[in-house]
């Protein structure tokens, strides 16, 4: 049986409006100032480790804070800052990349200041992504966080992902800076995606031809990163007009002279032993694995059909059963009329 995914991302391609002018591939995703996690979200985050691929400068640290409480989980638990009182900045470096366009996130959620006390102001950093391309000045995790709320203490225990798109990479290297501007400057996460055009022909994972975009591997999450064994998975509701569902060994062999149909006592005894129809997933395997849209209709038939031949059994009994009484009922009128018969030749 195909998965339902399948199709609904065909139905997905068909009527979003997301474009797909531009295809992303993850080039490192960094927890900053801890080690490997996987998030919440299903994505993995790398260790804060340099290597010939990346690298941050010594004036920087590590640290991790509680008080951003059971509310946030890694990456957003521990950070890199600049070491107190040795420096005003400091920065990653991303070598040996291939030269075109790149899209950076960024992290962040305030450890402390306006978390743990009232001082929401106190930190407040510039960032500078690859040679003044893309800069924010006296930036405030806090105020940020906050959005839409104009009260930066709604800031407190949230995050803020800022995007820096379009990025041109043209010696190998890419460079984050973050600089003083009051107190450390910190972040929590780093992703790095190369981006590549597909307006036409082909790319590593996506096709075009004519009006038409096929992707040919790997698989499609849409708010989740948990995708393993799914063409696609989604974290949220679907609307579609219409899925269709391909399965196999749909249950017309019910009606097959070979099936063995369950006698009712049977039933009724799994019924009391499990809690469940026979051949039924139970409210717990259902609310551990979900269920199978495709294999679930078929089992609902299955029933179906089943109920189907114990009305149709039943029903024969009913017409035996009254053709029995008819009979009955003939028979006693005979010996009525016979018992009178009798009684009036005695008179």
């Amino acid at each position: 049986m195909k998965k339902l995914g399948i199709y609904l991302f065909f139905t997905f391609l068909l009527f979003s409006n997301i474009s797909l002018a531009q295809q992303e591939t993850l080039i490192k995703r960094i927890n900053c100032g801890g080690s490997s996690v996987t998030a919440d979200d299903g994505l993995d985050y790398d260790a804060d480790i340099s290597s010939d691929d990346i690298s941050f400068t010594s004036n920087s640290t590590t640290i991790d804070f509680d008080y951003v409480g059971p509310e946030l989980n890694e990456p957003y638990r521990s950070f890199r800052l600049m070491s107190r009182n040795t420096a005003s900045e400091f920065d990653y470096t991303f070598s040996n990349l291939q030269n075109g366009e790149y899209k950076v996130v960024l992290h962040f959620a305030e450890p402390y200041h306006g978390v743990a006390n009232s001082n929401w102001n106190t930190r407040r950093f510039d960032i500078d992504v690859n040679s003044g391309e893309f800069t924010v000045d006296n930036f405030n995790i806090m105020t940020a966080a906050a959005l839409p709320s104009s009260d930066p203490m709604d800031g407190a225990k949230k995050i803020y992902k800022m995007v820096a798109d379009s990025l041109t990479v043209a010696n190998g290297s890419l460079v984050i800076k973050f600089t003083q501007v009051a107190n450390d400057p910190i972040v929590n996460a780093i992703e790095l995606f190369k981006l590549e055009n597909i307006d036409s022909g082909t790319t590593s994972n996506w096709t075009k031809s004519g009006s038409n975009i096929f992707y040919t591997l790997g698989n499609v999450g849409i708010g989740t990163g948990a995708i393993t064994g799914y063409r696609l998975a989604v974290d949220g509701p679907v609307r579609a007009r219409e899925v269709r569902v391909d399965t196999d060994n749909w249950p017309d062999y019910v009606f097959q002279k070979e099936y063995t149909l369950p006698t009712l006592d049977e039933v009724e005894k799994h019924i009391e032993e499990k809690g469940h129809l026979p051949n039924i997933p139970s409210a717990n395997d259902v609310e551990t694995n979900g269920i199978e849209v495709g294999e679930m209709n078929r089992l609902l038939l299955e029933k179906v059909e089943e109920l189907t031949l114990y009305i149709l059994n039943q029903d024969k009994q009913l017409k035996l059963q009254k053709q029995i009484s008819v009979n009955q009922y003939d028979e006693f009128r005979k010996l009525e009329k016979r018992v009178l018969a009798l009684e009036a030749s005695l008179h």
